[in-house]
């Protein structure tokens, strides 16, 4: 499987080695959003490129030979899309991408609304807000047709989501079942941790939202903040910390830190929507849910309750723990990391693998 970059190197090898392989294969392109007739027409931004959303791909065979795992592989697997979780953009996910080519497969990428060079609709670059959860599904949806499928087409299609990512994922698996040929949830955002009583909340979010103050900040949120060794968590690579870090404090769009009354409220709503046993029921799609077994942010008996109730329904899940990672699977140190990627890769390379029924020699 892959080798990891050294961590007591990372700054360097980071610059040296995977910057330079990714830049080799990758194309920064702009997607007109979607629409659907239950949601409103979005206003275009000033300051947005013609209110497209940004993404970026990264194409296995312009990957050096000398990065590849197998330098006599010469046809990607399939394609991975990755999911970023919230406030994340693109090059947060540039060490992922590396491993995911370096194996032999493709890469997608798509900054949600609100986040890195996608439009901003409240004008500045701390608040994170949406006026309905759907949004991020369908634009998800038409990015993995428009944008990843082309990108090999006929071979498969994969994702790989981390926290609200995870949780559009898995709204994207129950109303576009076929999409996907498998799904890696990342400390998925099954249900968030929300401080107050869940009953409470979503009379709580409807009071702070009343006129325009869904664009207000929630409760308890602060600006971006200047460097501090605390923002790392416990349990996780100071030096994969500090470089997602310092990528955000040289560009501002990269530097939205605060929640607003909207978000949490389509969140909530995102969240019981893809809890609901009807929609779970609608899932075909196999999944392997990687839980941070130290996850402060989201809750992980919902976690295991989805899992189970795919399973109850016929369907094909499994649960990984990592007992002491929190919530920020990639920014994990290399033990730990390196889990997440190899159970990630083999399971997809499992579910990109022909059946057994579809091999030529089997009955010979």
């Amino acid at each position: 499987m892959v080798q990891l970059i050294d961590e007591l190197n990372y700054a360097d090898n980071m610059t040296a080695i995977v910057q330079p392989a990714l830049a080799a294969c990758r194309t920064i392109g702009w997607m007109q959003p979607a629409m659907h007739d239950g949601l409103a027409e979005m206003a275009i931004p000033e300051d947005s490129h013609n209110g497209k959303l940004r993404y970026m791909t990264y194409a296995y065979d312009g990957f050096p030979n000398a990065n590849r795992e197998d330098a006599d592989l010469d046809d990607a697997r399939g394609t991975i899309v990755i999911a970023h979780g919230y406030t994340e953009f693109c090059g947060r996910y540039d060490e992922i991408a590396y491993y995911f080519l370096q194996h032999g497969y493709n890469v997608a990428i798509l900054e949600d609304r609100g986040h890195g060079y996608s439009p901003r609709d409240l004008g500045d670059f701390d608040r994170v807000w949406i006026d309905d959860w759907r949004r991020y599904v369908l634009d998800l949806a038409k990015f993995c047709e428009k944008v990843a499928r082309p990108l090999d087409p006929g071979k498969p299609l994969c994702m790989y989501a981390h926290s609200m990512g995870g949780g559009i994922a898995i709204a994207l698996t129950e109303q576009y079942p076929s999409l996907l040929d498998a799904l890696v949830l990342s400390a998925p955002m099954v249900d968030m941790i929300y401080g107050v009583p869940e009953p409470l909340t979503p009379a709580i979010l409807d009071t702070l939202c009343v006129g325009r103050g869904g664009e207000n900040p929630a409760p308890g949120q602060e600006p971006f903040p200047a460097w501090d060794e605390s923002l790392v968590s416990e349990g996780l690579s100071m030096a994969r910390g500090k470089w997602l870090y310092d990528m955000r404090a040289e560009d501002a769009h990269y530097q939205n830190f605060v929640a607003t009354n909207g978000w949490v409220r389509e969140m909530m709503r995102l969240s019981k929507s893809i809890r609901r046993d009807s929609a779970i029921a609608r899932i075909s799609t196999p999944i392997l849910l990687i839980q941070s077994g130290a996850d402060v942010q989201v809750v992980l008996p919902a976690q295991d309750a989805f899992v189970e109730q795919i399973e109850k329904d016929g369907g094909t899940a499994s649960l990984v723990r990592l007992d002491d990672a929190p919530h920020e699977q990639g920014s994990l140190p290399n033990d730990l990391l390196g889990e997440v990627i190899n159970e990630s890769l083999n399971f997809f390379d499992y579910y990109s693998s022909p059946a057994e029924w579809e091999i030529n020699d089997k009955f010979e």
